[in-house]
């Protein structure tokens, strides 16, 4: 009796731990599962914000080009907002990088997954870095054909 008693304790106590245990790793990586998901998605959020509020200044600082050197005034000042909107593509650009690599270290289980649209989204905005240089770039030089364009014609007139 004594045997069997001590039998279902340790058998009971066996049980109780293992069931503590599994619980507790359960609890603590759904934890972080939940944890990195909403830290997933509210990057995403604050990344698609600010991908579309760098769409909005660009296009707003397009327009502001266009009637800028439409009146022919100086333009030193499109290649103040040419090299800001580079500091801001290139700041969101590495900070983008850095939640890629920052998540495939502590969530090595989503590596794949997150590995995949890290590159995705790093040679989609590779590709558009290209775009808009060129883009930039082919604006630069029209403007400056025009400048100097009105600038002769200024000077031949009067």
């Amino acid at each position: 009796m004594y045997y069997y008693y001590y039998y279902y304790y340790y058998y009971y106590y066996y049980y109780y731990y293992y069931y503590y245990y599994y619980y507790y790793y359960y609890y603590y990586y759904n934890y972080y599962y939940y944890y990195y998901y909403y830290y997933y998605y509210y990057y995403y959020y604050y990344y698609y914000y600010y991908y579309y509020y760098y769409y909005y200044y660009y296009y707003y600082f397009y327009y502001y080009y266009y009637y800028y050197y439409y009146y022919n005034y100086n333009y030193y000042f499109y290649y103040f907002f040419y090299f800001y909107y580079y500091y801001f593509y290139y700041y969101y650009y590495y900070y983008y990088y850095y939640y890629c690599y920052y998540y495939y270290y502590y969530y090595y289980y989503y590596y794949y997954y997150y590995y995949y649209y890290c590159y995705y989204y790093y040679y989609y905005y590779y590709y558009y870095y290209y775009y808009y240089y060129y883009y930039y770039y082919y604006y630069y030089y029209y403007y400056y054909y025009y400048y100097y364009y009105y600038y002769y014609y200024y000077y031949y007139y009067y």
